[in-house]
Formats: C-alpha cells, structure tokens, sequence
C-alpha cells in the first residue's frame, strides 16, 4: 500500500510539474502572438506601398544611373510629387 501511495503521489508530481511548464509555453506563446500581430500589421502597410516603391525603384534603375547626386535627390522629389498627385502610396524614404 506505501508503494501504491509512493507512486501515485510521484504521478502527482509528475503531472505538477507538467502543468507549470505548459503554463510557461502558453505564457510565452503569448508574446509571440503579440510579435506576430505586429509583423502582420506591418507587411499589410509595406504592402499597400508596393506598387508606389516599385515605380521609383524602376524609374531609378532606368533614369539615375549617369546623373549626378543632387540631379537624382531633384528627379526623386519630383517622382514623390507626382506618385502623391495621384494617389499612389509609396515609402517614405528610399534608398
């Protein structure tokens, strides 16, 4: 009967210490949903922005190459002006 006991007290143990490391996956899984939501939030944004950074992008490759760096930063605000004229979403600073 004590080993009975002995064994069924270890299962309670066991299971104890089952149920606190769950509580600590779940309470960290939380963070992680919080991250997740964030990165989510921020794709959707770079998203919407994609077809205006694209342009500038290909208006880069195709424009910029042989002009100076002040000509470039001129033809960049230009671009901006216009993608905003017609309501085209774009990144805010582009490289």
């Amino acid at each position: 009967k004590k080993s009975q006991e002995a064994d069924l007290q270890s299962q309670v143990d066991l299971c104890a210490a089952k149920l606190e490391r769950a509580n600590q996956l779940i309470e960290g899984l939380g963070g992680e949903k919080t991250r997740w939501r964030a990165t989510a939030t921020d794709l959707n944004s770079q998203c919407a922005k994609l077809v205006g950074d694209m342009l500038l992008a290909a208006a880069a490759v195709a424009y910029l190459g042989p002009v100076t760096m002040t000509y470039r930063h001129e033809l960049y605000k230009l671009w901006l002006e216009e993608l905003k004229r017609h309501d085209v979403p774009c990144s805010k600073t582009f490289s």
